[in-house]
C-alpha cells in the first residue's frame, strides 16, 4: 500500500493491552510539511514541557535523513525543530548518556552516526568492536536499541541490534533482521 499522511500513526488505549484482545484505532500523526517518515523514538522533555520525537524522514532528492520533531500533545501536531541531519540515517533513538542526551542512529553505508540533542548536529561515529555489518552484510541501517543499567551492573550500558544477513533462499532485494547483537560499555 501507499503510505498515507506522515507515514507514522498515533493509537491510544484506555486499558492494558496485555489482558485478553485489544482493537486500537489509530489515525496519522499530524505532522508540519507533510514529510514521510518512518522509525520514530518518542519521549517527553521535562526541561521543555513538550513531546519529542525522532524520525528517519525522506529527504528530498532521496535517502533518509534524522529529523527532530516537538508537540504540546502527546498525539501531535508536531513541528519539526532540528534537522534534517546531513547524512543518511535510520533507526534513531534519544538516548541519555551519563546526563547528556544524544541522537542515535545508523546508515546505509555501515556507519554510526551519533547527533547532537535537540539541534542534530553531527557529533561524530560509534564506535563497536564488532560491527553487526560487514562485506559479508552490507546493510547497514541497523536499529539500534539502548538502556541504561543500574549502579554495580557489570556495564552501564546495553545496546541490542542485529545485523540484516538475508536468509537462505530469501528473495532480492529484501532483507530480514538476521542475528541479533549485544553490546556493553560504561
Amino acid at each position: 500500500k501507499t503510505r498515507r499522511g506522515s507515514g507514522i500513526v498515533a493509537m491510544e488505549c484506555k486499558k492494558n493491552p496485555l489482558h485478553g484482545v485489544t482493537v486500537l484505532t489509530a489515525h496519522p500523526l499530524k505532522m508540519e510539511g507533510g514529510l514521510k517518515s518512518e522509525d520514530p523514538y518518542f519521549l517527553f522533555d521535562a526541561t521543555t514541557n513538550k513531546w519529542r520525537f525522532a524520525t528517519s524522514t525522506f529527504a528530498k532528492g532521496g535517502g533518509l535523513r534524522p529529523c527532530l520533531w516537538e508537540a504540546d500533545q502527546w498525539d501531535g501536531p508536531y513541528h519539526q525543530i532540528a534537522g534534517p541531519g546531513r547524512i543518511d540515517s535510520t533507526g534513531c533513538q534519544i538516548m541519555d548518556f551519563g546526563g547528556k542526551k544524544f541522537v542515535m542512529t545508523a546508515n546505509i553505508e555501515r556507519r554510526l552516526p551519533v547527533y547532537s540533542y535537540p539541534t542534530l548536529d553531527y557529533c561524530g561515529e560509534l564506535s563497536l568492536d564488532l560491527k553487526p555489518f560487514g562485506e559479508a552484510c552490507r546493510n547497514g541501517r541497523v536499529f539500534m536499541a539502548f538502556a541504561e543499567l543500574p549502579e554495580g551492573s557489570p556495564y552501564r550500558y546495553l545496546m541490542l541490534t542485529m545485523d540484516r544477513k538475508n536468509f537462505p533462499g530469501m528473495p532480492t532485494p529484501n532483507w530480514t533482521y538476521g542475528g541479533m547483537y549485544f553490546y556493553g560499555a560504561n
